[in-house]
């Protein structure tokens, strides 16, 4: 009876020690297959640095076309009241077209009163 008791005792001890080297395994390869399959899904790179290389080509990519796209020149400040050949090129011709009109409307009231002055009054 001692015997069959010591079996049993060491056949407990080896089904378990055997449960927790089999599960060791299985987790080893589980770890190494969802290894493989990430590094199948990231394309055979799972150090990341193509997108750190990624990232600097897209700053160089931004930055040329930052430069190329630029707009117009840098806009200079005009103070209120400052004298510029555009400002007295549009005086000028506003001027001529103020006169144009003043002056019609001068000389037809130029003309009736001429014509109020030769005609005498019928009171």
């Amino acid at each position: 009876m001692a015997l069959r008791s010591l079996l049993l005792l060491l056949l407990a001890a080896i089904s378990s020690v055997q449960a927790l080297v089999m599960q060791g395994l299985t987790g080893q390869l589980s770890a190494r297959r969802a290894a493989a399959e990430q590094s199948t899904r990231l394309g055979g790179c799972p150090c990341m640095a193509c997108r750190t290389n990624l990232k600097k080509e897209k700053r160089l990519r931004n930055r040329v076309n930052a430069f190329r796209f630029k707009k117009g020149g840098p806009v200079r400040f005009v103070r209120p009241g400052q004298y510029t050949p555009e400002d007295a090129k549009k005086a000028s011709e506003d001027a001529e077209f103020y006169s144009l009109v003043y002056s019609y409307s001068a000389a037809a009231e130029a003309e009736d009163s001429e014509e109020s002055s030769g005609k005498p009054s019928q009171n």
